[in-house]
């Protein structure tokens, strides 16, 4: 981590580490984002960003942003890959977004769309949806099941795990 100690605004005073609120522009709105960090001269006031804390402070606006939309945030899209057990680029070569979109995603450098947002939340919350897109994308057949074409046995699995039996 990058610490500074004397202000390059004024070259006299001592920088300490402040953290505070800024509003910013989204959608037709603003965001409030609380927690933004910099470090603050004693001596003029000037404030100055380490780029720890640039891409700290950008994490924390795509996650408010993330918020304000209803999406998932960079912790909960992480979390949901790795219950999946998918790095980053398989994620990628998965779910599309292109060949670094999960690591980008997750650092907070850009936010994904809300189909992806969905497309996540459906497999994470319907094991064989995750199965067939394995299947369909990947050509990686279900577990004990290569003796049928992938694409007609995972959609009868969905549709017996979405569907209630009658």
């Amino acid at each position: 981590m990058t610490i500074l100690t004397v202000c390059p605004q004024c070259d006299e005073g001592a920088l300490h580490p402040t953290t505070y609120t800024d509003s910013f522009k989204y959608g037709a709105g603003e965001v409030e984002v609380f927690g933004l960090q910099c470090f603050e001269c004693d001596s003029c006031g000037a404030e100055t960003l380490s780029p720890e804390q640039i891409v700290a402070n950008q994490n924390l606006i795509a996650d408010a942003k993330r918020q304000k939309s209803g999406l998932l945030s960079a912790d909960e899209i992480r979390l949901i890959r790795n219950r999946l057990g998918l790095s980053q680029k398989t994620a990628s070569q998965l779910f599309g977004g292109g060949e670094n979109a999960f690591s980008k995603y997750e650092r907070g450098v850009v936010i994904q769309s809300e189909p992806m947002d969905m497309l996540l939340r459906l497999v994470s919350e319907v094991p064989a949806a995750f199965e067939y897109l394995k299947a369909y994308k990947l050509k990686i057949p279900p577990a004990g099941r290569d003796d049928i074409a992938p694409n007609a046995r995972l959609t009868t699995t969905i549709v017996a795990s979405v569907v209630p039996e009658c």
